[in-house]
């Protein structure tokens, strides 16, 4: 009898043990996780949103370390269809719009961020009224470039007119990846490191530039499109002794639609000089490291206007030509 007793309590005491345990494990789970819950390591989205150093190869630049500075935004739209034939029987799609996020934590770029969603709500927009009326089609994409300490995003919105000519639109975004704010355009300037130009660049010399800039794209875009400026015609002069008349064959400037080339390089010019004096000019950094301004230029087609948005390059070469020391 008493072994029975025994074992019983043996095995009793063996139970307890085991419930003694699980009580103390349960104990220390709930400890850890309490600990992470309060660390905030566990349970909070917020946890990929981190300090900013000041170091541009340090991952924390970041807000989402596991993605790329810049990558494709992802916004949750219901369009009532995801594609459509266009009365050129092209097949448009709502994926060919294509909308970047800029992945650094800082107030200057959270508003550029939302400023690109504005845009891609409005682009969504036209991409609805599009299926209804066909005959357009709008999309985007996006490029940018790290140089040095910084980041050049634009963003090249692509559409057609009325007489199914495609045209370009530009927004571009400068951030300092040190201060991770917006750049101007003069802070640009002054930042980068343009071939032949040593010293820092004043007021005079970026207009000179400019200028130099749109001539040279205006030209180059006449002598593309094979486009005459000079027409020739010939003059008659009688002498009044002899009454013999003379014919030479002179040339005269082609008018396009009232103005010469070079009052319509006037006319780009003075545009670009407006929208840069009340900010509205748009520049970024190509993959070379040169500067480039984005203006409307005359191009010498039948439309005659400035119209044709073209990417120009200020670089060192331009610079060298203006006859600037």
């Amino acid at each position: 009898m008493d072994k029975i007793y025994n074992e019983y309590n043996k095995e009793k005491s063996r139970k307890g043990l085991v419930i003694i345990n699980i009580i103390l494990l349960l104990l220390v789970i709930g400890l850890v996780l309490f600990i992470l819950y309060d660390k905030k390591i566990l349970f909070n989205k917020e946890e990929k949103v981190v300090e900013i150093k000041s170091d541009l190869n340090s991952e924390q630049l970041k807000i989402y370390n596991e993605f790329e500075l810049v990558y494709n935004a992802e916004y949750a739209y219901e369009v009532s269809q995801n594609n459509y034939t266009d009365t050129k029987n092209n097949i448009r799609y709502y994926t060919d719009i294509v909308i970047p996020y800029v992945n650094i934590n800082s107030e200057d770029v959270k508003k550029i961020n939302e400023d690109i969603k504005e845009l891609n709500d409005s682009l969504v927009k036209e991409y609805e009224n599009n299926l209804i009326n066909n005959e357009y089609y709008v999309k985007s994409n996006y490029t940018y470039v790290i140089n040095n300490n910084i980041l050049s995003l634009v963003i090249i919105i692509t559409r057609n007119n009325e007489s199914n000519q495609e045209y370009n639109e530009y927004k571009t975004y400068n951030i300092n990846l040190d201060t991770k704010k917006k750049m101007t355009y003069l802070e640009l300037l002054n930042s980068l490191t343009i071939k032949e130009i040593d010293k820092k660049m004043t007021k005079k010399n970026i207009e000179t530039l400019e200028t130099e800039a749109i001539k040279e794209k205006t030209l180059e875009l006449i002598e593309i499109n094979n486009i005459e400026t000079k027409e020739e015609y010939t003059e008659e002069i009688e002498d009044k002794k002899t009454k013999t008349v003379t014919k030479t064959i002179k040339q005269k400037d082609v008018l396009f639609s009232g103005l010469t080339l070079d009052e319509w390089i006037t006319s780009c010019t003075n545009d670009y000089l407006v929208s840069k004096k009340e900010n509205n000019n748009i520049y970024f950094i190509d993959n070379e490291g040169y500067l480039n301004i984005v203006v409307k230029v005359f191009n010498g087609k039948k439309e005659y206007s400035c119209n044709e948005v073209s990417i120009l390059k200020i670089n060192g070469e331009i610079y060298k030509n203006s006859g600037l020391k």
